[in-house]
């Protein structure tokens, strides 16, 4: 357990040590096993204790528990609040690069109302750069039926499905993860082909570029 800490890479010593008392008290026996369990005692602790339980926290918790799930199911390399070049003002909550599809997303709402949206936007965006990727919602809201059922008829179009973390769905989708192939994600080019007056060119030829450029603005001034 300790090694998985390591690699989580956790700088929020208070959240670390939280995190670390609950999940050491619980046995793990399935994904949505653990999440219930430690979740419950998650907010046992919020009840009676001076433990944060802000929305934010919460989520970071969920989170966090995501991510351990992950590590013990050997489903690595991850990235946590990913940045994705072309899609931009996005921080995905989890994202996994695999070799078959590309880029999967894990988007995590503790609950649900109207912030699903949000990451059905966000989802479609994605596939505007990343044509094959996948956006799944986990969430610990029973409200999962109606987003998929918003799925269903096309009303949700980014999104593959919502899922209850509290559910056999989840160890479901934690198995459908693992028959992946993982990898970190490549560097992207931005531009690609025969450049033509690169930097050392123009060095070569003895141009420099703020006398090119003096030479252009008395032009536009005639």
């Amino acid at each position: 357990m300790n090694k998985i800490f390591e690699i989580l890479n956790l700088t929020d010593k208070q959240l670390h040590n939280l995190f670390k008392d609950i999940v050491a008290n619980v046995n793990y026996t399935t994904p949505s096993g653990l999440i219930s369990d430690c979740w419950a005692k998650y907010e046992k602790l919020a009840e009676n204790t001076s433990v944060d339980s802000s929305k934010n926290r919460n989520g970071q918790f969920l989170e966090l528990l995501i991510q351990y799930i992950l590590c013990k199911n050997d489903i690595l390399p991850f990235y946590k609040q990913a940045k994705v070049a072309f899609v931009p003002n996005v921080n995905f909550d989890i994202l996994l690069y695999t070799k078959e599809i590309g880029v999967i997303v894990l988007s995590i709402k503790t609950s649900l109302r109207e912030r699903y949206k949000q990451a059905d936007l966000e989802a479609i965006a994605l596939r505007q750069v990343h044509r094959r990727s996948k956006t799944f919602l986990l969430t610990l809201s029973s409200e999962h039926l109606s987003i998929n059922k918003k799925i269903e008829k096309g009303d949700v179009a980014g999104l593959e499905r919502a899922i209850n973390c509290h559910t056999d769905d989840f160890d479901s989708f934690i198995e459908e993860l693992r028959q992946y192939n993982f990898a970190e994600a490549g560097s992207v080019e931005i531009v690609s082909g025969n450049l033509i007056g690169s930097v050392a060119s123009r060095s070569f030829l003895g141009l420099n570029s703020e006398a090119c450029k003096s030479e252009i603005a008395e032009k536009i001034k005639k």
